[in-house]
């Protein structure tokens, strides 16, 4: 098992930003990296996955910034929509707004797991923490 120090040294904020700013700099490689012929797995795959590294952008970013929530959320939606307009001079990717509104959706999601997550993590401290009279 896993010591607690390890966790909570994980979770840390410098280790958190850390981690979203390696995130941020490899979906900004990978959206801007010529694009295999693969086929997709269902219609709207390349849409999930913009969301979900969005979300888990926006996981991140929270932990790492939770001051500042709309900050991070307009910073990645902004992410997002210059990654769609580098998209448009590269002769290897396309631009498709389709794409930045996913980004938008996974900044959306993201942002209320955070909040569950916050919220799960303080019922979890209460009732652990022994109750004073």
């Amino acid at each position: 098992m896993v010591d607690g120090q390890v966790i909570r040294a994980i979770l840390s904020q410098p280790m958190a930003r850390a981690l979203f700013w390696a995130m941020c700099l490899a979906v900004l490689a990978g959206a801007l990296a010529p694009q295999s012929d693969a086929p997709h797995l269902f219609a709207l795959a390349d849409k999930v996955l913009h969301a979900a590294a969005f979300a888990a952008l926006a996981v991140v970013g929270l932990r790492a910034y939770p001051r500042y929530p709309l900050i991070v959320c307009v910073l990645l939606t902004a992410l997002g929509g210059l990654i769609e307009v580098f998209q448009g001079y590269t002769s290897y990717r396309s631009q498709e707004w389709a794409d930045f509104y996913a980004d938008i959706v996974g900044v959306i999601l993201g942002f209320f797991a955070y909040q569950l997550i916050v919220r799960v993590r303080r019922q979890y401290a209460e009732r652990k923490s022994p109750t004073t009279l």
